[in-house]
């Protein structure tokens, strides 16, 4: 988590101060796209697997996932939220929809996506849960055959609702990585060791990647990245596990960014939107200075504040999260 949020952190940062297409930042540019966003929602899939062999009420399955996610996402996005309504002059339904999540569902474009689908996917995890893990069908089969049907419904939705999907294409083709982190969360929960099939599919999965990122075709493309990440996630893990045993201070750095993942997700994001909306009253510098001033901010902004935040909302939330 910890290699993913800084790509993530780092790919904004390099759209937003207008550097992605600097030589300099060439360097950079490969490490933001290791694991991103597909693959949070490809972990977020194996740990509620795990998860859920713990304790599978689904009352508490539920309280916890709102106390863990949804509630600290509220508190963290009001005071922005509030900010960026009075800023950019969107209407109480406009704000109250980002509140709740619910924005990106019905507009799309919001820069909270992830969230969205996550909140989405929490809830249908038990039920995505008893169709994969139950019956006498191998979960394998059943995972290919919804991860098939999502990308078919994509594909309709692409066909016939082709400004729909534009909007809502940030997150709708990588919501089957969740599918596909359940059944990995199965086999490494069940200590199955890796065979020779597992070798042979991690290869072909390595050649459709690469077909599938020649492509130009506007559908194959977001498709082609989540393959692409299921080639490159496995290599960051075992380098990973290799390198552990060094005890470096690298992995200690990533450890923290992978502890405060979550906040520094939201508040990087919020930040520096609450920023770009204050431009109207700084419009006497460069719009791209600006840019680049904001994106810096909203990183240190982020980077300074989110353990503080976290410790504040598990101390405000400590009873409910035992």
């Amino acid at each position: 988590m910890g290699i993913g949020i800084l790509g993530v952190m780092l790919a904004h940062y390099l759209s937003w101060a207008k550097t992605a297409s600097i030589i300099p930042t060439a360097f950079f540019r490969p490490f933001t796209g290791l694991v991103f966003t597909e693959g949070f929602l490809l972990v977020s899939g194996l740990g509620l697997y795990y998860s859920w062999q713990k304790n599978s009420s689904i009352k508490s399955f539920y309280k916890k996932r709102i106390y863990r996610l949804f509630i600290p996402y509220m508190l963290i996005s009001f005071a922005f939220i509030a900010y960026s309504a009075i800023t950019s002059n969107s209407s109480l339904l406009d704000s109250t929809l980002r509140l709740l999540t619910l924005k990106f569902w019905i507009f799309g474009n919001d820069s909270m996506w992830y969230i969205s689908v996550s909140l989405a996917l929490y809830l249908a995890f038990p039920f995505i849960y008893r169709f994969l893990f139950s019956g006498k069908m191998y979960p394998q089969v059943k995972c290919l055959a919804l991860i098939t049907l999502w990308i078919s419904i994509c594909y309709a939705i692409h066909i016939f609702f082709a400004d729909y999907y534009k909007s809502v294409e940030l997150g709708f083709p990588k919501i089957w990585m969740f599918f596909l982190g359940m059944l990995l969360g199965k086999f490494a929960y069940s200590n199955t060791k890796t065979s020779k099939t597992h070798i042979a599919l991690f290869c072909c999965i390595s050649v459709m990647a690469v077909l599938s990122n020649l492509s130009d075709n506007d559908f194959i493309k977001p498709f082609a990245d989540c393959l692409l990440r299921l080639v490159t996630i496995p290599i960051v893990c075992i380098l990973f596990n290799i390198t552990q045993k060094w005890n470096s201070i690298a992995h200690k750095i990533l450890g923290w960014f992978g502890k405060y993942s979550l906040e520094l997700y939201i508040i990087h994001l919020l930040a520096y939107e609450s920023i770009k909306f204050s431009y109207q009253f700084f419009s006497s510098i460069p719009y791209t200075s600006y840019s680049r001033i904001g994106a810096t901010i909203s990183i240190i902004a982020a980077v300074s504040t989110c353990s503080f935040v976290h410790n504040g909302i598990n101390r405000l939330l400590k009873r409910q999260l035992v």
